[in-house]
């Protein structure tokens, strides 16, 4: 799955693929210029979309999900 995933993203131009210079079996990926363009774009949607559902919110309240959403992540680490 992971080489047709790859394979769509090259298709997109998101990605470009080259062979390792070190072993001429493997191949090597590197985010493009449209590709770097298409993260910031998805990261600006998600944080637009994150200030939209939490616009109700107290401060308090955002702080807190902030501590609890670290304490999780942190959790995943560990």
């Amino acid at each position: 799955m992971l080489l047709r995933q790859a394979a769509a993203l090259e298709a997109k131009e998101l990605i470009y693929r080259f062979t390792d210079p070190s072993d001429r079996r493997v191949s090597l990926f590197t985010i493009t210029k449209l590709g770097k363009q298409a993260l910031k774009a998805d990261h600006q949607m998600r944080l637009e979309r994150y200030e939209q559902m939490l616009k109700e919110w107290s401060i308090h309240e955002k702080e807190m999900f902030g501590e609890l959403l670290q304490r999780m992540n942190k959790a995943f680490v560990d």
